[in-house]
């Protein structure tokens, strides 16, 4: 392994700053396996521990060399393999055997995903990865002294190393004929040439860091020399592979049907994502029974719009003729999500118990990356709070951006959607560092979530007259849509076209979007699956303590039960409200 290697930096083993005063050695046995878990995770994406507050890694990125997957993949098992074998789980007071279970399940499950749908052979894509994600790193970068701006530098100046080692990894890929489909290639084609042609000065690389290097007294004149000597001929490198030897060998079908053991291969990626036991086909099903529940009630918003004549996509062809449902410009959008997060926050505190100390902020997606980015995104606050959480906003091609969809966006992404859910978790005493952060293996909670809170602005009075409800619908037969296409992409044997026009006949989005989601399902097998599936998980969790409780039914208090654990795999979910509705009683 290369002696520079992220992997090969030794850094004392961290303890976990919130773990309990226990003379139980079982407690301090689960907390200090914890406290390695973390440590593995953080060293293996060097860049996201930056992201969340943890910089002992500030000079690196990820070692993505076949050696260190194979490295991190045996970290894995070998704390797996600990945990079991230590039988503490008999010992640990009742307040620890979540943790436990927690981390069990936790290493169970990211040890399939890197050997079913996670593979080294696919180092990145037009979604996400290096190419992607290394132009952010000085918006997330701490900007504290002249280590800071060293190590900012010391990053930016190991990305050719990275580069070199995604093309030996897609070059593995060629032969073992793991590759990405076409449409992702050419993706990435374009966010590297972006990227390589960009003037210094001009370059997201510059722009996020110049003032933070002026104000703490730097040579400017090095971070533009690393810019120009190392940062943008790396994309241009990755470019003219990605052209000249990549793409002829890149795959024609639009899902994984193609790859070796690729049953296999989705069983783990709809395990992972959803946490439940699903089959390919079940999901399928569930999804097309969704879009026509969903569609009836769309049908009857028309109704009242007196617009019920013609199919779906004719009538949003109709709003588009409509002026006044859209955005004017960039600016109009952000003010929109602002305007409507600030209504939100008057009305948040009477459903829930606990609000988070960090701030949020609405700012535009970067425009070397939004034209692949969905309509918004979020991003969390460090632990250290020395930022805000940021509610990223598309502001590409403004005047499609429809105003009657935003309310149930800004809920979803903002508040009470991953904000709340986020910051709250990141605020938990009790929880482990690694329980505080948003795993993988939860994204059918964390999404879930995000959809539930969709769901929620019905209860909180947001969703003001018919075009809002419309808005509303469109965003969850959306998510319905996905159950469909994600399983006819990667089990069922759907061509692009096939699921652009699923797309464009029920879900009602842009196509500008349903491109945009289309080829974003082709390259993450298994995650549109989350939303939906976790959604109607808490719904019927909520129906159930509704249902049990009547009138002593509180919304605080449910979704107190629901935070308090921060994301958790779905089945962990439903046992947490078993154990509410027992101490209800």
């Amino acid at each position: 392994m290369d002696p520079n290697s992220v992997r090969n930096l030794k850094v004392p083993t961290s303890t976990e700053p919130s773990a309990v005063c226990s003379e139980n050695e079982s407690v301090q046995q689960l907390w200090k396996l914890y406290a390695e878990v973390w440590d593995e995770e953080m060293r293996n994406d060097p860049l996201s521990a930056t992201m969340i507050g943890d910089y002992r890694w500030n000079a690196y990125l990820q070692d993505l060399s076949f050696e260190a997957y194979k490295e991190h993949y045996e970290a894995l098992k070998r704390f797996h393999q600990q945990l079991i074998q230590s039988n503490i789980v008999s010992s640990l007071p009742e307040t620890e055997k979540d943790n436990y279970e927690f981390l069990k399940e936790m290493l169970r499950i990211s040890i399939r995903r890197l050997e079913t749908f996670d593979r080294y052979e696919v180092p990145t894509t037009h979604i996400f990865g290096p190419p992607v994600m290394l132009p952010m790193a000085g918006n997330f970068h701490p900007w504290r002294n002249k280590e800071d701006a060293d190590s900012f530098l010391a990053r930016l100046e190991a990305f050719p190393k990275q580069v070199t080692q995604i093309i030996e990894a897609f070059r593995c890929g060629i032969q073992t004929g793991y590759t990405l489909p076409i449409e992702s290639v050419q993706a990435l084609i374009s966010i590297c040439k972006a990227q390589g042609e960009k003037e210094v000065a001009k370059s997201p690389f510059f722009e996020s860091a110049a003032t933070r290097f002026e104000k703490l007294g730097q040579s400017m004149e090095t971070l533009e020399n690393v810019i120009e000597k190392s940062v943008l001929p790396a994309y241009k490198l990755l470019e003219d592979f990605l052209q000249n030897e990549y793409s002829p060998h890149a795959r024609r079908t639009a899902g994984i049907v193609d790859w070796k053991d690729s049953k296999t291969i989705y069983e783990g990626a709809i395990e992972y994502y959803t946490s439940l036991s699903f089959t390919a086909q079940e999901l399928h099903s569930i999804g097309k029974k969704e879009v026509k529940r969903i569609s009836e009630e769309i049908h009857q918003v028309r109704e009242r719009l007196q617009q019920a004549q013609g199919s779906l996509a004719s009538f949003i062809a109709q709003l588009r003729q409509n002026p006044q449902l859209f955005a004017k410009d960039s600016q109009d959008i952000i003010e929109t999500y602002k305007n409507i997060l600030d209504k939100i926050g008057t009305k948040v505190s009477d459903y829930f118990a606990k609000l988070p100390k960090a701030g949020l902020e609405v700012k535009p997606i970067e425009s070397y990356r939004e034209k692949s980015a969905p309509p918004a995104h979020y991003y969390p606050a460090p632990k250290d709070r020395s930022r805000p959480a940021v509610f990223y906003a598309n502001t590409s091609e403004p005047t499609t951006r429809p105003l009657y969809a935003m309310k149930a966006v800004a809920l979803h992404e903002g508040i009470p959607g991953h904000h709340l859910q986020v910051a709250i978790a990141q605020e938990l005493d009790n929880l482990p560092r690694i329980r505080k952060e948003v795993q993988g293996f939860c994204i059918g909670y964390v999404e879930g979530w995000g959809l539930y809170a969709e769901y929620l602005g019905n209860v909180m009075n947001i969703y003001e007259n018919d075009y809002d409800l419309l808005g509303r619908l469109l965003a969850e037969i959306w998510r319905a849509c996905r159950l469909v296409v994600d399983t006819g992409l990667h089990s069922l044997g759907w061509t692009r076209e096939e699921c652009v026009r699923y797309m464009r006949e029920n879900a009602g989005i842009t196509e500008v979007d349903i491109q945009v989601e289309v080829d974003r399902y082709m390259v993450m097998p298994g995650q549109a699956l989350a939303y939906k599936v976790g959604e109607m998980k808490i719904i019927q969790l909520l129906q159930k303590v509704q249902d049990k409780l009547k009138e002593k039914f509180s919304w605080p208090l449910f979704h107190d039960c629901l935070l308090s654990s921060g994301a958790v795999p779905l089945s962990m979910l439903e046992r947490n409200v078993e154990k509410f509705l027992s101490n209800q009683a």
